[in-house]
């Protein structure tokens, strides 16, 4: 997916995988142990975040069930750092690739069981 390439090309060391909706799986960086799996549930849950002027998005969508760690959890928050400090002309063109994301109709949100 373009969109998530580009959102982390300046992130190293990658210490995570990524599971995307549709079964493709990102390994961690070479030599990197794997801290979490990050599952991104629907390409509509990578638009509603990242198109979002709340900084508690991420938080959002997880307890939505639109994203999922698998994993040490804590480990996120270098992650959601990183998103947080894009600059605004970064931010511009990650935007007009989520554009190119499949539309997924179909998705609903669900929330986490207790």
């Amino acid at each position: 997916m373009k969109f998530l390439q580009e959102l982390l090309v300046d992130y190293h060391p990658r210490d995570f995988e990524i599971k995307l909706w549709d079964g493709t799986r990102w390994q961690p960086d070479a030599g990197q142990f794997r801290r979490f799996t990050w599952k991104i549930n629907s390409p509509t849950a990578v638009r509603s975040v990242f198109t979002s002027a709340s900084q508690l998005a991420l938080a959002e969508a997880y307890i939505c069930n639109d994203f999922d760690i698998d994993g040490d959890i804590e480990s996120i928050f270098p992650l959601a750092d990183y998103f947080s400090n894009l600059s605004s002309a970064r931010k511009l063109h990650l935007g007009a690739l989520l554009l190119t994301l499949p539309a997924s109709p179909n998705h609903q949100r669900s929330n986490h069981a207790p």
